[in-house]
C-alpha cells in the first residue's frame, strides 16, 4: 500500500500537469489544468480561449476507497454584482489509470435574480 501511494504520488509530480478538456465542445468552461502548484481555468470569451481565473492551489485528496482517488477544491471569487462558487473535483481510477473531472458553478447574485448553477464533466486529454 505504501508503495502504490509513493507511487501515485511520484507520477503525479513527474506529469507536472493534468489537463481536463470539456466532453462537451460547446459549453463555456472549455478546460481546467491541475498543475503542481496551482489551478487554472479556461473558458470560451468572444469565440477565443482565455484564462478565466488562476487559483494558487489545488484540489486535495479528499477520499480514497474501492480503487479510486478523489479530489477536491472549492474557490469563491466575488465579480461585478455576483459571486462565483467553483466547486472543482476530480477522480483517478487506479485500476484503470483514468481521470474524470468535474466542475459545478454557482452563481449567486446579488440582487433580486436568482442563483444559476451549471455543471460541466471533464475527461483528461
Amino acid at each position: 500500500m505504501k508503495f502504490l501511494v509513493f507511487f501515485l504520488l511520484m507520477s503525479f509530480t513527474a506529469n507536472a500537469q493534468l489537463v481536463f478538456k470539456n466532453s462537451k465542445s460547446n459549453n463555456n468552461i472549455t478546460k481546467f489544468i491541475v498543475s503542481q502548484d496551482k489551478t487554472e481555468l479556461y473558458a470560451w470569451v468572444e469565440n477565443k480561449e482565455i484564462l478565466l481565473s488562476s487559483w494558487n492551489k489545488v484540489p486535495a485528496n479528499s477520499s480514497s476507497q474501492k480503487g479510486q482517488n478523489q479530489f477536491k477544491m472549492i474557490v469563491v471569487e466575488q465579480k461585478k454584482g455576483v459571486k462565483i462558487t467553483y466547486e472543482i473535483q476530480y477522480s483517478l481510477f487506479r485500476k484503470t489509470n483514468k481521470h474524470l473531472g468535474y466542475i459545478k458553478t454557482t452563481y449567486s447574485y446579488l440582487d433580486a435574480r436568482p442563483a444559476k448553477i451549471t455543471e460541466d464533466y471533464f475527461n483528461i486529454y
